[in-house]
């Protein structure tokens, strides 16, 4: 029996579904004296719900997944609708910044406003995989619970209780497996299932845009109502939607970009076309070039460009790389050392290698190759090749120094697998670019924002990535880079976009 009463949001759930119930039923006890838990909470109820979609539905779904890539496979696009699966991922990354945000920094009514959304989710998950109606009262605002330390005293009775849930439940499906559904039954399911999210709310444009502003807070950017609000005294960075251009191919000579970021000298320094999630991404890269070549005719400042369907987000910086597919958008810091770049970014051939930290003639041949590869051949990947002894942690160094002094990166990543090669390379560090101060990442710091050199372990980093930005490196350095570190850890290297180097 539940621990939660029967008359909260997600009851109708508790029959068929009762572990989903009392994951529901945590997260509203949790919005106001564990705002973080009750994100975490509804992330792990979307993921189950995922599940159960694949079971139910007779999806194919493949081994060892994780919840990001399980809303990507072909069966599942084919059958749920893109403002379901753009939602479900909204929750997922809501979840992983309650996993990973202070209490302080997350608010009651953010989480209100997810929970009041989940709530329609459920309503649509119910009728699509029941196909029949349920009466579900208006979403209520959840009361507030008992305190904080009362809720504590009884979480190990509600983690076990909803272990033993979730248990039955995967051994219910285990011992019942549904025949797999057909490609016309997938077709069927997927009308079916956008017809139920319109009716309960859940629109396309809707989630799109929560999905695209969520993304845009996560990265420090004020949303604003319009253009009109636009305040520049206010010391933040601010994004603007329905952004009025000039210099467009169309009969009013204007055109509207659907959000604009704006720099601290009021112009705008980055634009975001957003398409219909139905569509690809990369039909906004026309239209997002044209606002870009109009907001430089205005202001004479080129803006860095992003586009996106609220799903998949491309970013493009024309001066140097064509588009590529990234994780979420820049925070400011990112697009001003990228405008900084165009002025002052150094060609790598000049850079004269410093001879006190590798000189021979191997090691700068090694150094000039990975040079070469990263401005002649345009790549953002290298891989470096050493035997034992030969000076790798070295020549990792001496590619950093120059990277830096030439303004190619700005903040270097460093990751080993063991604390005894991370002591090394912080060794390495200390004597030969001794002007820096690098940080070692460890579990539970606050990761200092202003250094220049950072060290980790895989195994930290794993943890601690969704605290800092996609943006927020420059350089990786992965070193024992073989094929079971990016087996395990690939998260880190989709997620960062940077240039990289293994070892």
């Amino acid at each position: 029996m539940s621990t939660f009463p029967d008359d909260n949001n997600f009851a109708f759930l508790q029959d068929r579904w009762p572990d989903l119930a009392q994951l529901a039923g945590y997260a509203e006890a949790y919005v106001y004296t564990d705002p973080p838990s009750s994100l975490v909470k509804l992330r792990i109820f979307a993921e189950k719900m995922v599940d159960i979609l694949y079971y139910e539905l007779g999806l194919n779904k493949p081994y060892a997944l994780s919840f990001r890539d399980l809303l990507h496979t072909p069966d599942f696009k084919k059958a749920i609708p893109n403002q379901i699966v753009n939602f479900l991922d909204l929750i997922r990354k809501e979840g992983n910044k309650g996993a990973h945000e202070s209490t302080t920094r997350l608010k009651s009514e953010d989480v209100i406003r997810v929970l009041t959304n989940v709530h329609k989710l459920s309503v649509w998950f119910y009728k699509t995989v029941t196909k029949t109606e349920v009466e579900t009262p208006a979403f209520q605002i959840p009361q507030r619970p008992p305190s904080l330390e009362e809720m504590q005293a009884k979480q190990a009775e509600l983690e076990k209780q909803l272990e033993e849930l979730q248990k039955a439940q995967e051994e219910k499906r285990a011992e019942h497996p549904h025949t797999p559904a057909t490609e016309a039954q997938k077709e069927t399911i997927q009308a079916e299932a956008a017809q139920a999210a319109e009716t309960v709310g859940l629109t396309e444009e809707q989630t799109r845009k929560q999905l695209i502003d969520s993304l845009l807070a996560d990265a420090g950017w004020e949303l604003r109502k319009s253009p009109e609000d636009y305040d520049p005294n206010l010391n933040k960075p601010q994004a603007l939607p329905e952004y009025p251009v000039n210099h467009q191919p169309t009969s009013s000579g204007i055109g509207y970009a659907d959000y604009v970021l704006m720099g601290p000298n009021a112009k705008p320094i980055a634009v975001i076309e957003a398409k219909k999630t139905a569509r690809s991404a990369e039909d906004g890269q026309a239209q997002v070039k044209l606002y870009a070549d109009g907001i430089e005719k205005e202001t004479g400042q080129r803006p860095l460009m992003f586009y996106t369907n609220g799903h998949d987000i491309f970013f493009w910086d024309d001066k140097f790389y064509p588009p590529r597919r990234v994780w979420g958008f820049y925070d400011l810091d990112k697009l001003e050392y990228l405008l900084f770049q165009r002025i002052n970014r150094k060609p790598l051939a000049q850079v004269e290698i410093n001879t006190q930290i590798t000189g021979r003639d191997y090691q700068l041949e090694c150094i000039r190759r990975v040079y070469e590869s990263f401005e002649v051949e345009g790549r953002r990947k290298g891989l470096i090749v050493m035997a034992t002894g030969t000076g790798k942690t070295r020549v990792a160094v001496s590619v950093i120094d120059g990277l830096m002094r030439a303004n190619w990166v700005k903040r270097v990543l460093f990751l080993v697998d063991r604390r005894e090669l991370r002591k090394q390379a912080l060794d390495a560090f200390k004597e030969h670019m001794p002007d820096e101060t690098p940080v070692v990442i460890t579990s539970g710091n606050k990761y200092e924002q202003n250094a220049r050199i950072y060290l980790a372990t895989y195994q930290t980093m794993i943890d601690a990535y969704p605290a800092f930005n996609v943006g927020f490196f420059d350089l990786i350095i992965a070193d024992e880079s073989h094929r079971s570190i990016y087996k395990y850890y690939r998260e880190l290297f989709q997620y960062f976009d940077t240039l990289q180097i293994g070892l």
